[in-house]
């Protein structure tokens, strides 16, 4: 999901700051002088934009980028390459991007499910699905496929970077069915009965795979602490209803 690169109410924010700054001539940089309110609007537009860009797409040659934003502000039609064209090279160049990312995090999440299989307490099921009981359950309530759960749970990367989790939305425990989640969740959570904590370790194949999520990059291999805190059989839950 890519971030517009400016909505309405972002473009009120920066008028209000630029309303708000100084208006006397303001020194950025050596190549950028604020004389003005459209001086500063200006440049906080060119700040948003490169804040999205580097998050988004942060390989730029930064000559060739700057030549294409003034053609395009000056309305000059003579961009030398077809609509058609720039589309097919821009999606050309980040399928690349995607193909060889997807490689090398491939790689690296085998090699190391290789290594962790052989540490202690670290179980390997069938599908490659590895995990590590942190605290046992109570061994008896165990959901079942069409059951819904409640978890409390910490999403992260193999460079150890978080992408979700429960204590990031106030600890509150996340409610889904358990068929309605990634393969390697929908089988963790059959595996482990009420009031169980685990750590799994999910390869890209039982994760997203291949596919580009942004912040989850395609092949990544899926680190959770997950705790079982609640079954509710489809019965019960009808009932409440």
């Amino acid at each position: 999901m890519k971030k517009q690169i400016l909505t309405l109410s972002a473009a009120v924010l920066l008028l209000s700051a630029a309303v708000s700054c100084k208006q006397q001539s303001t020194e950025i940089s050596s190549k950028a002088t604020l004389n003005n309110e459209l001086d500063t609007v200006s440049y906080i537009l060119g700040l948003n934009l490169g804040s999205q860009l580097s998050q988004d797409f942060s390989e730029i040659n930064l000559q060739p980028f700057m030549s294409g934003i003034k053609r395009a502000l000056e309305s000059d039609t003579a961009w030398g390459f077809t609509p058609e064209q720039c589309t097919n090279i821009f999606r050309t160049y980040v399928n690349k991007k995607v193909e060889k990312m997807a490689t090398a995090n491939l790689k690296a999440a085998e090699d190391f499910l290789a290594t962790n299989k052989t540490k202690e307490g670290v179980i390997t099921t069938e599908s490659g699905l590895q995990y590590k009981v942190i605290t046992p359950g109570d061994g008896k309530q165990v959901p079942a496929a069409q059951d819904q759960v409640e978890c409390l749970y910490r999403g992260t990367l193999l460079n150890g970077k978080q992408f979700d989790g429960t204590d990031l939305r106030g600890n509150q425990p996340a409610r889904f069915r358990v068929d309605g989640v990634i393969k390697g969740w929908t089988e963790m959570l059959q595996l482990m009965s009420l009031g169980e904590k685990v750590q799994v370790w999910i390869h890209p194949s039982l994760g997203y795979g291949a596919v580009d999520n942004g912040m989850i990059e395609p092949n990544s291999l899926l680190i959770f602490e997950m705790e079982l805190v609640q079954i509710i059989k489809p019965e019960n839950d009808a009932k409440k209803k």
